[in-house]
């Protein structure tokens, strides 16, 4: 068990920052709860920390697999699909940040959602409860912030090669440092890729990733980082939900189909997702008591679906009723959040005083199509029945555009006694924070279009 003390006047780990590299599991810094480097034990907050080196020491291949070890998190809501990283906080849905910025999401079909790629990633933060004071409209269960990997003063190169299981190999590069010998210019380049099979027949899965980045540093106070990324993801097969029936959850005269079986149509059935984001990280030091900070991304994300729905077991107790799906969605958000801090004394009191601007922009699109396909026999599955195409289909089922803005102002103050530290247990004593807040958000319904789905037939 590791141990983490706050000596008087000391902001957390030597050399730490919130948004930084940490040795081993234990984090000492925090910036998602207050926007400010703050260390943890001086924060009146539940927060939870999930380092680099604890991602891939448990071998963490997304973002469900890095939080299982976290409290208050629920996962794995679709089962082993690894299309969707959704995740519950407190039992509500988890907002996710990249670097501070809230993420895209398509509010239609909930498709076009972007898959952030955990070796990328330095560390996760989790911050449990209401959050609306600094982020806006939120769950009430909390928040998941992922911070990027960042270019760093210090130069750090690694190949790392996998295989495994169902056919997997995969390859992953990581490579930073200073360009020029005075380190005013720092980079970092970050890339992986996969091809594997699945747990279930037909199913394979390829992912590219790429996150350069870079640094650049006139003076001591002051810093630009550039940081970019691009992803994408061309899936065969699709996620099964087979009857309960035929999977052994009640009695079949006809047993129980195995944990590989497929009743989709594996010639058509597959799943794309392409996302790239682009955005910058400032920050200036004006004096000791007075800080800038700048934080802005453009993110664009789109989805698109094709596959085979369980509609449900028949009486005979072997042949599933089964539709096709269409689903082509998109999203696209501008996130802006400006921060001013000073921090300054009065007597014994020491104060931390942040005042900022928040402003969200997104526009989103989605398009679901369907139509019922010839049944099949789950116990002697045979493939190859007629999938209409999704040109001669109904316009919409479900289509939506849709965009939203959100602006909204906040105030921090914090105060605490000089050279008062934390208790043994964590608590703070004599710490005060106020907060206020305003916001309002509007959505701009361009066009929407619904249709009932017919009837299964008979």
């Amino acid at each position: 068990m590791q141990q983490q003390t706050v000596q008087p006047g000391v902001r957390g780990g030597v050399g730490e920052r919130a948004n930084g590299p940490v040795v081993g599991y234990l984090a000492s810094q925090s910036g998602t709860s207050t926007k400010t480097d703050t260390p943890i034990l001086t924060t009146p907050q539940s927060i939870s920390v999930v380092t680099k080196d604890q991602i891939a020491d448990q071998g963490a291949q997304n973002l469900v697999e890095a939080l299982r070890y976290t409290p208050s998190v629920s996962l794995d809501t679709f089962g082993a699909t690894t299309i969707f990283d959704a995740v519950k906080l407190r039992g509500f849905d988890a907002p996710r940040y990249l670097d501070g910025l809230r993420l895209p999401f398509d509010p239609g079909t909930q498709f076009a959602v972007p898959k952030i790629e955990a070796y990328g990633l330095e560390r996760v933060e989790v911050l449990r409860g209401p959050s609306a004071s600094l982020y806006g409209q939120t769950d009430p269960g909390g928040i998941i912030n992922m911070v990027s990997k960042r270019p760093t003063a210090t130069p750090q190169h690694e190949i790392i090669g996998t295989f495994g299981s169902f056919n997997r190999f995969q390859g992953a590069f990581d490579s930073s440092g200073p360009i020029d010998k005075n380190g005013e210019f720092l980079y970092r380049i970050v890339g992986l890729g996969y091809s594997t099979d699945g747990q279930q027949d037909f199913v394979h899965q390829n992912k590219v990733f790429i996150a350069p980045s870079l640094t650049w540093r006139p003076t001591t106070d002051t810093s630009f980082t550039i940081l970019s990324q691009y992803q994408k993801i061309d899936n065969k097969g699709w996620q099964q939900y087979v009857p309960g029936d035929a999977a052994g959850l009640r009695f079949n005269p006809f047993g129980r189909i195995p944990y590989s079986r497929y009743i989709g149509e594996p010639s058509q059935d597959g799943y794309k997702l392409e996302q790239f984001s682009v955005g910058y990280a400032f920050e200036h030091r004006f004096d000791n008591n007075l800080q800038f900070r700048s934080n802005f991304r453009y993110f664009d994300v789109k989805n698109n679906v094709a596959g085979v729905r369980s509609e449900g077991l028949l009486p005979d107790f072997r042949t599933v009723l089964r539709s096709f799906n269409y689903v082509n969605s998109a999203a696209q958000n501008i996130a802006l959040d400006n921060q001013l801090q000073a921090d300054f004394a009065t007597g014994p009191l020491l104060h931390t005083v942040l005042a900022g601007f928040d402003y969200q922009r997104q526009d989103s699109t989605s398009n679901y199509k369907f139509a019922f396909i010839a049944p099949i026999d789950v116990f002697a599955p045979v493939y190859g029945a007629p999938v209409p195409p999704a040109s001669t289909l109904a316009p919409s089922s479900i289509r939506r555009l849709r965009r939203s803005r959100r602006v909204s102002t906040f105030r921090i103050r914090s105060s605490s006694i000089a050279g008062r530290s934390p208790s043994p247990d964590g608590r703070i004593g004599r710490r005060r924070i106020r907060s206020v807040e305003r916001s309002f958000q509007r959505r701009e319904p361009i066009c929407r279009m619904t249709r009932r789905r017919p009837a299964a037939p008979a």
